[in-house]
């Protein structure tokens, strides 16, 4: 092969992403996750007017010691900075937990390949 025939050769590289979770949960809310461009976005069954206290852990530290929030929404902004999130979402008053434990896996493949032009 000669440096003529290299120059010939052209490599492309595809990188593939991809982002498994799994969920825990207990409860009487039904808490399910939804991952969008690096956010998480944990939503619950129950009245979109009603008020609901939040709680958020991730990677075992409380985030913040409770959120009061307006619907059945809360966004984790930049998820794939952590190992594990828990929401736990509890009607005001309430000391019944609605626990939801959200882990993302993350796996970048590198494929390289060739071909002559």
């Amino acid at each position: 092969m000669t440096l003529t025939d290299l120059e010939s050769i052209h490599f492309r590289n595809i990188c593939f992403i991809i982002f498994l979770n799994y969920n825990v949960f207990t409860g009487v809310l039904k808490i399910s996750t939804k991952f969008m461009d690096g956010d998480v976005l944990f939503s619950w069954n129950g009245d979109p007017s009603q008020l609901y206290d939040v709680e958020l852990t991730k990677d075992g530290k409380a985030d913040f010691p409770w959120y009061r929030v307006t619907g059945t929404q809360f966004t984790v902004e930049d998820a794939l900075l952590y190992d594990s999130i828990r929401i736990n979402v509890r009607l005001p008053g309430s000391s019944v937990d609605n626990n939801l434990a959200y882990k993302g896996i993350l796996y970048i493949f590198n494929y390289c390949y060739s071909y002559i032009k």
